[in-house]
């Protein structure tokens, strides 16, 4: 129990401390306020979130054998769970486009894009990850276990469904892996082809 507690500190207080640097050079560095370092931030503040209130609770749950929060913070956190862990893959994915269209498509990429295309683009994953969990917002009751024991303890947990399982693995692994082999494969194609340009330029004294 004891290594488990420090192991708890000590994994949520890298995970907030990380996430939290990356998210305060943002809000004090102008500089670093770009489209690009907007997605990065993104990321940063739903893994905050997660150290900060995931890691934490889920740990605590673990330690108690039992849900000490009440039935509110089950139904809340549940939802929050697999909303921020669908919406922190998708903005993997969302930042692996945009290094693929910077690399293609140069400088009028960085053109038209703004951090607020960033934002919008994080917006509708967001959208999307409490969109899949309507169901456990409508209908807490039915999607979900909350149990008082007889000692006073409470269990918390959603109740198994294949088709909330598959569509929440979809989103949150398989989609997401798929999108970032394809489009990892993209990029390594196109400085793959710079590459042999740049080469055949060389091997023929061609200068650019």
């Amino acid at each position: 129990m004891t290594f488990l507690l420090i192991y708890t500190i000590i994994t949520a207080a890298v995970i907030v401390c990380g996430n939290g640097l990356i998210i305060c050079c943002w809000i004090f560095d102008k500089s670093v306020q770009t489209s690009s370092n907007a997605l990065l931030v993104a990321l940063a503040v739903f893994d905050f979130m997660v150290g900060a209130f995931f890691t934490p609770v889920m740990y605590a749950t673990d330690f108690f054998y039992y849900w000490p929060f009440g039935k509110t913070a089950c139904s809340t956190y549940v939802v929050f769970i697999y909303s921020v862990f669908v919406v922190s893959s998708n903005t993997l994915v969302l930042i692996s486009v945009d290094r693929y269209r910077l690399l293609v498509e140069g400088v009028p990429y960085i053109q038209r894009r703004s951090p607020l295309t960033a934002i919008k683009s994080v917006g509708l994953i967001i959208f999307v990850a409490i969109w899949l969990q309507i169901d456990s917002i409508l209908d807490f009751d039915k999607t979900m276990t909350f149990t008082e024991n007889l000692d006073g303890t409470c269990q918390c947990f959603r109740n198994y469904q294949p088709t909330f399982g598959l569509i929440i693995t979809l989103f949150d692994t398989i989609l997401p892996a798929l999108c970032l082999i394809f489009i990892n494969m993209g990029i390594f194609r196109e400085l793959k082809k710079r590459y042999q340009i740049k080469l055949h330029q060389v091997e023929h004294g061609i200068t650019s």
